[in-house]
C-alpha cells in the first residue's frame, strides 16, 4: 500500500459500490466519509493489512456487513442528485 496519496480514492469507492470488502490504509480513506470496521477495514501498516485480509477472508459475516454498509454509504454520499 502506498504511504501517501491525494484526493478521493475512486478505486475505494468503486470497490464499495460493487460490494467488494475493502482493506486499505489511512490514506485510502482520506476524504471519504467512511468509518473503520463499518464500511471498510483500515490497516495501520502492511503487516496489519495482511492480518486484516486473513481475518476478513475467514469471516463471512464481517464480509456481508462491510458489503452492505459500504454500498449504502456510497448510495447515500454519492447519489447523482447530490453531486450535480
Amino acid at each position: 500500500m502506498p504511504d501517501a496519496g491525494s484526493g478521493v480514492k475512486i478505486k475505494i469507492q468503486e470497490a464499495m459500490l460493487l460490494g467488494t470488502p475493502v482493506v486499505t490504509n489511512f490514506s485510502g480513506v482520506e476524504g471519504l466519509m467512511i468509518e473503520d470496521q463499518q464500511e471498510v477495514l483500515v490497516a495501520k501498516d502492511s503487516e496489519h493489512a495482511i492480518q486484516l485480509v486473513h481475518y476478513l477472508f475467514n469471516n463471512v459475516s464481517l464480509q456481508e456487513k462491510l458489503r452492505l454498509n459500504a454500498r449504502l454509504n456510497i448510495e447515500k454520499t454519492c447519489h447523482s442528485e447530490l453531486i450535480i
